[in-house]
Order: structure tokens, then sequence, then C-alpha cells
């Protein structure tokens, strides 16, 4: 994929905390990006609602704003593009041989917080054990596998957000 420009990144802090009041000069060490580009982008985020200025203990700061649709849009955008760059989905399809994986919950709707995990389902026959903890520190979040060989197990609740879910690689047959 290519570079992301710099609002990406910018933007790339609140979807990774988006309870957390931020500060320009934060911002700008975490992303390595000048405090003035920093400053220019937050305002065109603000005046794109996508974020808002809060007050901080000491600062007026910027903090996501988790009511507006767009944002929550572009979050789950972010949320999937991050799991294909941290190379889980790759990791997952070679250890386990999967029919399909399925992202669904708070991470897939783009609602998560820093405490949220990232749901999966993985449809196979394989119940081999593999080691993710790689891929939570990237993703910053724990994840939760669920590994079966159809949706015919899980609880019916489960399986409404599993079939309601996105599929990031094969497909579901209808069961």
């Amino acid at each position: 994929m290519e570079q992301k420009c710099s609002q990406d990144r910018v933007f790339s802090v609140f979807v990774d905390e988006p309870l957390k009041i931020h500060y320009i000069k934060e911002i700008a060490k975490k992303i390595s990006l000048a405090p003035t580009s920093v400053k220019n982008h937050l305002k065109n985020l603000e005046n794109q609602e996508l974020i808002q200025k809060k007050k901080g203990e000491r600062f007026v700061g910027f903090i996501a704003n988790r009511d507006n649709k767009n944002f929550l849009f572009y979050k789950k955008i972010a949320n999937i593009i991050k799991i294909k760059e941290s190379g889980l989905l790759d990791f997952l399809i070679d250890s386990l041989y999967p029919q399909a994986i399925i992202l669904y919950g708070s991470y897939l709707k783009g609602e998560d917080i820093e405490s949220s995990d990232v749901d999966v389902m993985i449809i196979t026959d394989n119940k081999k054990q593999i080691d993710i903890k790689r891929f939570e520190k990237i993703l910053k979040r724990n994840i939760h596998l669920i590994m079966e060989k159809n949706l015919k197990k899980l609880h019916e609740g489960v399986k409404t957000e599993v079939t309601n879910g996105f599929v990031l690689y094969g497909r579901l047959k209808n069961e």
C-alpha cells in the first residue's frame, strides 16, 4: 500500500485511542510530524467534525467525535486496513487453511475503544494453537478468535453477529 499521507497519520491517532484527549505536541511526537502541520490537519479534521476540541487538565486538546457517522465509517475502514497491514490475515490463512475468516463486533463497526478486542471468526477444521501476541501488539487490541468447522455450533447471538460481519477471506456457506 502507498505511504500514508500526513493527515491520515494524524487521524490514526484518534482511531487507536478514541477516548483520549490528544494534544498537538503529543501527536507531533507520536507520528514524527511538525507541530504546525499537525495543527493544520487537526483544524481540517475538526472542520469535518471527525474530532472535537476538549478541555484537558491544563490545555485544550482534541478527542474523536464518536457521535459522527463519518468518523465511525472512516474508523471502520482504517480498522480493516490495519488488520491486513498487520499481517494477521496472512498469518491466519497460512497457519489454519480456513474456509473463511470473518471480522465482527465493535472493531468492525468502528465503535471500538482502547479496551475493546478484535473479534474474528475462523471457519476451519484445524484446531492448531497459534500465537497471535505480536498482532495484538501491532493492533493495540486483544484478539478474540473463535475457530469452528461451521456456524451451527455457535450461540444464536454470536451467529447473527458473525453472519452480519465482514468476510476478510473466503466465503460463508449457507448452513
